[in-house]
């Protein structure tokens, strides 16, 4: 009886090394601006799709014929990638940046993305970077907001019975 009593109310307070986490387990998302989006796209698989995106915006600075061109998609491709390197989740090299503050920067730079070819009036003479930078952007705004963000931070877990 003694025993079952004190399993009621244990808590047990668990930290997970960077290589045993589980695909998606942390702090759960919080609805966006209490709209009711379900956040069915685990972090995992948004962080490989931030990865691409900034791969993509990447190549595109490459195969970019007009000078504004290179350089937009040079330097917003080369801040896609730095960013998800320093984030909060799982597939990030550092853990340096709160996962809130990604999900605004997922959202700030997909519209980077996809206003730079219009901004800086290189849509007409590159349309192959400008359609790629702009698909980009569009996918990781998309993405963005059916993402169940998840950080990774120290959590407790309770039992009851």
């Amino acid at each position: 009886m003694a025993i079952e009593q004190s399993l009621e109310t244990l808590t047990v307070e668990v930290v997970f090394p960077v290589e045993d986490r589980p695909l998606s387990k942390g702090e759960p998302a919080r609805p966006l601006l209490g709209l009711p989006l379900a956040r069915a796209v685990p972090q995992d698989v948004h962080s490989l799709l931030d990865y691409a995106s900034a791969l993509a915006v990447a190549v595109a600075a490459v195969l970019a014929r007009h000078r504004r061109a290179r350089i937009a998609c040079g330097v917003v491709g080369g801040v896609g990638l730095a960013q998800s390197l320093v984030s909060d989740v799982r597939l990030s090299a550092f853990k340096l940046m709160p996962i809130r503050l990604h999900e605004a920067r997922d959202y700030v730079w997909g519209a980077v993305n996809i206003a730079a070819p219009f901004a800086l009036g290189y849509r007409r003479r590159d349309p192959v970077a400008s359609a790629i930078q702009i698909a980009a952007g569009a996918a990781l705004i998309v993405t963005s907001l059916f993402t169940d963000y998840r950080a990774y931070k120290r959590r407790q877990i309770g039992f009851s019975s």
